[in-house]
């Protein structure tokens, strides 16, 4: 208590000070402010199965072409007659 304001204010604090010995240290950051998040429990096999789920190769979806009836990729040129939206988009010999 027997501070005065001039002699808090010429000590910067210990937050102040930690920022800037991090700011100009060669090292990484360790510590309290500095450290790497980590998890803090082990995922378990279930919850990482259910995570990847979704990951799993699906089967292309495919079409009849409205001109030949060849099986097509959807949203693409058929490649047999160069049909596509009704339209001949590419012409074939």
């Amino acid at each position: 208590m027997g501070q005065t304001l001039v002699s808090r204010l010429d000590r910067p604090c210990q937050t102040t000070l930690f920022w800037v010995i991090l700011r100009h240290s060669k090292d990484p950051p360790v510590g309290r402010f500095g450290s790497m998040a980590l998890p803090k429990r082990k995922h378990s096999n279930s919850r990482s199965g259910k995570r990847r789920s979704h990951n799993a190769l699906k089967p292309k979806q495919l079409h009849a072409c409205a001109k030949c009836g060849t099986m097509v990729v959807t949203h693409v040129i058929c490649p047999n007659c160069g049909h596509y939206m009704g339209r001949t988009m590419v012409e074939t010999a």
